[in-house]
């Protein structure tokens, strides 16, 4: 077989006599002449057979590179006229809807391959790789074939559960919500917005589903309940976790003269005993008594500029918090402050402690002591488990929440949901901290979704890895993600 035949043999055209009258190579590439050799073509607007040529021209386009080479094709059209008299349409030219779309300047093959970069890549990223192989083209161009293709359909999948979760399309501003089917792993739909309307929405018109995986946000919760009422609500275990480790670092963070306490006489601990001076030492001098001092012998230093403007700031949140009785949100509005730095004005007891600075390696953040106390298998750094040792010795309110934490966690573990009651009502007693004594509060308000989590096997992690994913394609995007755009990657399936 010559080159001609094997060109001819693999050119997608549906049965048409394609033949190929030239064929030339040169420095930028390959160039193919095309010809169509069937004498009748139908008329496109009354399927008429048609023999008369009027005119012929030449298209120029695109096709798939080989060995790096770009490749033209350059098909020779002919027009026809109608031979039907009642016919509206005089004269039509003959289409290759195998080989290239209606005033398209590329081949179908070539629009697919920049299609499966764009969606894997992205637009700026899949237009260099296609450069590299011999498809110039434009981060744009890319684009605009993504938006070219049908939307994802998914008729065929009915799942019976899914798990609904958030994304941040700007972190802190705004956020989506992804809807995950459990049982084949793929994502049902992306929505704009994160809110109990879309989400009951989308749930209307599912009848079939029976279970829904969620957060322990309320905008879900009402949204599944308008949508759904009859499917089964069931909180994430991870979340759960989660929510407990927070209110450890919030216990911890109230402590934080203890901790720094800790750290510090752990550092000590660690310093080399001083060796005795091989020469006498003098005799001390006597100490003088205490009428000798003039002045106070306790004496409270000032408060420094920072504490000065942290007592201004707490003391301003919390009057518009509790005296007012504003919402964190319009909190925000009035002293733009961060709604998690207004959380922390509002959970602290008093000024941050001035205590001696412990070095470097033994500074432990609340978030780190967190884990530390709540789980053993933890790799420790040096003087991390004295520090925890320090803590539980000489801090009864910390110890006491350390150790109703870990109870909660092994019943996490356990999954009995009975023990986990129980433990509810030991927790509300009022010498526990408050932050657990709150955290089993809203155990016992959304108890209907965390008996399930807790005996059920469901659980979100399909949704968490899916916004992991979301996550890669916004960056792979570089800031350009519209949202029309992500919902074409992230709902594309694989190539």
């Amino acid at each position: 077989m010559d080159a001609t035949s094997l060109i001819e043999a693999l050119l997608p055209a549906a049965g048409l006599p394609m033949r190929v009258l030239h064929l030339r190579i040169v420095p930028h590439g390959i160039v193919i002449f095309l010809g169509c050799e069937d004498r009748f073509v139908p008329c496109p607007h009354c399927a008429c057979p048609c023999q008369r040529v009027a005119s012929r021209y030449v298209r120029t386009v695109a096709d798939l590179p080989w060995r790096q080479m770009p490749v033209m094709l350059r098909l020779q059209v002919r027009r026809f006229f109608c031979d039907n008299l009642d016919c509206p349409r005089k004269v039509f030219a003959e289409q290759f809807p195998q080989i290239v779309r209606k005033r398209g300047r590329t081949t179908v093959d070539h629009e697919k391959s920049l299609v499966r970069l764009g969606l894997i890549c992205g637009g700026e990223a899949g237009a260099q790789i296609a450069g590299n192989i011999g498809m110039p083209t434009s981060g744009d161009t890319v684009r605009r074939r993504l938006r070219q293709i049908p939307p994802a359909q998914r008729v065929a999948s009915k799942p019976c559960s899914i798990g609904i979760d958030d994304f941040a399309l700007l972190k802190g501003c705004r956020y989506g919500t992804v809807i995950v089917d459990h049982e084949s792993g793929e994502v049902l739909d992306i929505l704009p917005e994160r809110s109990s309307e879309s989400t009951a929405a989308f749930l209307a018109g599912q009848s079939q589903v029976t279970v829904v995986t969620r957060d322990r946000a309320e905008v879900y919760a009402n949204g599944i309940s308008a949508g759904r009422p009859e499917a089964l609500q069931v909180a994430d275990r991870f979340h759960l976790q989660m929510n407990l480790r927070d209110a450890v670092a919030r216990l911890l963070g109230r402590h934080r003269q203890e901790v720094a306490s800790a750290c510090q006489a752990a550092a000590e601990s660690a310093l080399p005993a001083p060796q005795s001076p091989a020469v006498a030492l003098p005799a001390p001098e006597p100490v003088p008594s205490a009428d000798a001092f003039a002045g106070p012998v306790l004496q409270v230093a000032p408060l420094s500029k920072d504490q000065q403007a942290w007592r201004i700031t707490q003391q301003q949140v919390t009057a518009l918090r509790r005296d007012e009785g504003l919402s964190i949100r319009e909190i925000r509005k009035r002293t733009s402050l961060n709604a998690r730095t207004i959380m922390k004005y509002l959970r602290a007891a008093g000024l941050p402690a001035r205590v001696k600075r412990a070095p470097a390696r033994l500074r432990i953040s609340s978030r780190r002591l967190s884990w530390l106390v709540l789980n053993d298998q933890i790799e420790r750094k040096p003087g991390e488990q004295k520090v925890v040792d320090h803590l539980r010795q000489n801090c009864q309110g910390v110890c006491r929440g350390i150790d109703l934490a870990r109870e909660c966690r092994a019943i996490f573990q356990q999954r009995e949901s009975a023990k986990l009651l129980e433990w509810i009502e030991r927790v509300k007693q009022p010498e526990v901290p408050k932050e657990l004594r709150n955290f089993a509060k809203g155990l016992e308000q959304e108890w209907p979704s965390i008996k399930p989590a807790i005996e059920l096997p469901w659980n979100n992690g399909r949704a968490e890895g899916h916004v992991n994913r979301i996550k890669l394609i916004k960056r792979q995007m570089y800031g350009r993600a519209n949202f029309d755009l992500l919902r074409i990657r992230v709902l594309a399936r694989g190539p």
